[in-house]
């Protein structure tokens, strides 16, 4: 059975500017028969080996100080096409869409989600460990492969129940005026707060813990709101469900795959609001400046995947690789809003947008040319000490990271990497023929409208006062050197 899809406004911004519209698929053919089995799995970067390094990880939970992060999963869903809106041709949701769990009603008012949370408080029904390779198991997502699903699939969608439950140990970052310095957090067990509704106008419910999350008490499980609750990806592959599929009589998968590697984020806040989705109550010194914030803040997990269709008796290979990009220390597009920043070229150290970059490549392990079947580009938190990242007192935040939808090996040896629109994200990667860990590769990263915008490379250049715009940013945009090494 198909249907339309409508998506969380937040989740169509990570396609707003990718997605093109496509032609329809032609209309399914119902007299093919029935195939094998299409089976929807979860699978972690952990299950992969992850090669050394992978868990010294600056300002965010890596995976193996994650214990457990649990998601009560509602819809995964494979889609042909995407719906624009007929007047203003925005991206509004996906449409010839397969389910493969039953999609549930989500729960819209916060009276609504308080209940929600304190249900989820008393009751792990429902809920899958993404931590846990045992837990993950437990998700039973499988279609009849069979006319009735035939069409061709470019997009998917996974949507879960707005609490979620985590223990972890964080290593957050604090800067100060001459440097920086770290602190450990561990999540605490917290209540439910719902705030007042000014003007009708009614926040989220807010999980509250006393005393603080740098305190030393062990971690503790912690339930908490995630108002996003879903992750989109587009197929690198278009899924042909076919007459050729279906007399196969194969086995299929629908790896989900995922990477624990900065779901979890904290931010020691200057200012707090009733939206910050899980708190402690502060005040706390920030790194001895005499400083002090209201509160500690832990972000709700960013969870992606990256969906992959491949028989079921084929194994995917992993390629990390990992990459620092300092910035330059100006503001191309005028993204670093503190008011400590703002009117300095160059800008000040604490207000330099710096990160590190986790790309990851997936292929099937029978294939010796590695064609890349799903990627990923991740911006994370700097583990460099002398490139660290600045965003949590300064307000600046990290880059989003794009969501990517297409790789393209170029004649000259190169991938090129792109978002669903076919705009470039990164340029002139060349893949070691041995996956030696520890091989550098040189390549580009491609910035601004649609791509990453930070400060020191986006569609304007304000190194000048007036700005300088580049004469055509989409088509030839600024880039940016980056060297990844294979770990």
């Amino acid at each position: 059975m198909k249907f339309v899809l409508s998506a969380s406004a937040t989740a169509l911004a990570l396609f707003a500017l990718a997605c093109a519209p496509k032609k329809p698929s032609p209309p399914p053919t119902e007299s093919f028969g029935t195939g094998g089995t299409l089976r929807a799995v979860l699978t972690s970067a952990a299950d992969f080996d992850p090669g050394p390094g992978r868990d010294a990880v600056i300002g965010a939970a890596a995976p193996s100080t994650i214990a457990s992060l649990q998601l009560a999963f509602q819809q995964i869903s494979m889609c042909q096409d995407v719906v624009l809106d007929p007047n203003t041709g925005k991206f509004t949701g996906f449409s010839e869409c397969i389910d493969f769990l039953p999609n549930e009603p989500t729960a819209a008012s916060p009276a609504d989600r308080a209940k929600q949370l304190a249900d989820a408080r008393g009751s792990n029904a429902g809920f899958i460990d993404l931590a846990s390779k045992t837990s993950r198991a437990t998700l039973d997502a499988a279609l009849e492969i069979n006319g009735e699903i035939a069409g061709t699939y470019r997009y998917g969608f996974v949507k879960w129940r707005y609490p979620v439950k985590a223990q972890a140990t964080l290593e957050v970052m604090i800067p100060g005026p001459t440097g920086h310095s770290t602190q450990v957090w561990r999540t605490r067990a917290g209540t439910t707060a719902l705030a007042a509704c000014p003007e009708g106008k009614c926040p989220a419910p807010q999980t509250q813990v006393t005393g603080s999350f740098a305190d030393g008490a062990p971690a503790e499980e912690t339930t908490y709101g995630d108002p996003i609750g879903a992750a989109v990806f587009a197929f690198f592959a278009p899924v042909k469900i076919n007459e050729e599929m279906i007399n196969s009589q194969t086995d299929y998968t629908l790896d989900l795959v995922f990477d624990l590697d900065g779901v979890l984020r904290g931010r020691a806040a200057t200012s707090c609001s009733a939206k910050d989705p899980l708190v402690d109550s502060g005040p706390h010194d920030l790194s001895g400046t005499g400083s002090l914030a209201p509160c500690n803040v832990i972000e709700a997990p960013n969870v992606t995947f990256v969906g992959i269709v491949h028989p079921k008796d084929e194994r995917l290979r992993r390629e990390y690789y990992r990459g620092t990009v300092a910035g330059s220390g100006y503001d191309p597009l005028g993204v670093v809003t503190d008011a400590r920043c703002g009117g300095e070229f160059p800008l000040p150290p604490a207000c330099k947008q710096n990160f590190d970059l986790g790309l990851a490549l997936y292929s099937l392990r029978s294939d010796a040319q590695r064609r890349v079947l799903g990627a990923e580009l991740k911006v994370l938190m700097s583990r460099n000490d002398d490139n660290p990242s600045v965003e949590n007192t300064t307000g600046i935040g990290l880059p989003r990271s794009p969501v990517l939808g297409n790789a393209v090996s170029l004649g000259d040896g190169t991938l090129e990497l792109q978002n669903e629109g076919r705009s470039r994200i990164v340029s002139g990667f060349t893949r070691p023929a041995a996956l030696t860990p520890g091989a550098t590769v040189d390549a580009w990263l491609e910035c601004g409208v649609g791509r990453l915008s930070f400060a020191g490379c986006g569609a304007a250049d304000r190194r000048v006062s007036p700005p300088v715009l580049y004469d055509d940013p989409i088509s030839n945009p600024p880039k940016k050197p980056v060297q990844f090494t294979l770990e």
